[in-house]
This record gives C-alpha cells, sequence and structure tokens, in this order.
C-alpha cells in the first residue's frame, strides 16, 4: 500500500484523499462516512474501487482505513487530493512533446 502526499491537517482544516480498493465495493459505503464517494475504474483488466473522502483530521482517516481493513478490503493506495485536482478527472494522460 503506498502513502502519498499525506496533509498536515491537525490545524483543524479538512483534507480530501483519494482511497484505491482493490475490487467493487458495496454503495453503502457511502453512507457510513459523511461526503464519501465511490467510482470503479479497470486497472489492468481487473476492478479498483475508488474512494474519495473529505476528513476533519487523522483520527478520521484511521477510521476510515480501519473500516476498510475490517471489511477486508484490500487497500492499494491512499493518496492525498490537491484542493484544485478536486474536479479533475481521476485519470489523466500527460500530454507527449513530439518536438
Amino acid at each position: 500500500m503506498t502513502f502519498t502526499g499525506l496533509h498536515d491537517i491537525s490545524g483543524g482544516s479538512s483534507a480530501l484523499y483519494e482511497i484505491r480498493v482493490c475490487g467493487v465495493l458495496d454503495p453503502t459505503w457511502c453512507s457510513l462516512f459523511e461526503g464519501m464517494t465511490l467510482e470503479v475504474v479497470d486497472d489492468d483488466a481487473q476492478p479498483v474501487t475508488v474512494v474519495r473522502v473529505e476528513v476533519q483530521d487523522q483520527a478520521a482517516l484511521a477510521g476510515v482505513l480501519d473500516a476498510l481493513f475490517g471489511a477486508n478490503a484490500k487497500v492499494l493506495s491512499v493518496n492525498a487530493v490537491e484542493p484544485a485536482a478536486q474536479n479533475e478527472p481521476l485519470h489523466q494522460t500527460n500530454p507527449v512533446n513530439r518536438e
């Protein structure tokens, strides 16, 4: 599992995280945590659920991860999403410079 861009959210501000989980999570997960969204994508022909959730502090992030681990979900990665990237597509391709 990879953790990237973890934010210091101890000062009272919230942060948005994208958690990638192997397989397809049941849509009822959205009701467990306020503001949680799920999107299923294909990753090398294997379904992956992309969980996006805004948390107020590290304890809240740990609670989300504990719930996933408790459900035997295989967490692939945890990434902080920068505020400007929140409305961008989950998968972007970088343009290739052909000069």
